[in-house]
């Protein structure tokens, strides 16, 4: 994936998504990712005025989209595919079975790790 390909991404699929589903002044977090902080995403969000949160740590536990892609990406992994295509369609589903509280729990996570500067939290 390119800068140019992540931000199209962003700005085609998530911030749709994000205006139907989120609070007002919802903010986007990423990291710092050479596609994240590329100069077409940042002309891309600058010119959608997304509010990005500066994110400086980085492990485990800096990323709670990870930990919600995670179990979807273990169970697909068991599920038989003929090819990407299918498997992706699969995750794809998945991902967007996933109920909107679970990404509410991972979001409201987001304080205790800033707190804890990227160190295990309880959640």
């Amino acid at each position: 994936m390119t800068g140019q390909s992540y931000a199209n991404m962003v700005v085609e699929e998530i911030l749709p998504w994000a205006e139907d589903n989120m609070p007002a002044g919802w903010v986007l977090q990423q990291d710092n990712d050479p596609k994240h902080t590329s100069r077409a995403a940042k002309d891309a969000f600058q010119q959608k005025d997304v509010r990005l949160l500066d994110w400086p740590i980085s492990g485990p536990q800096s990323n709670r989209t990870h930990m919600g892609r995670t179990r979807e990406t273990v169970w697909c992994a068991k599920q038989r595919c003929s090819n990407k295509d299918q498997k992706f369609a699969l995750l794809a589903k998945q991902w967007s079975a996933m109920p909107t509280a679970v990404f509410q729990k991972l979001i409201g996570s987001m304080p205790a790790v800033n707190k804890s500067r990227g160190f295990p939290t309880k959640y």
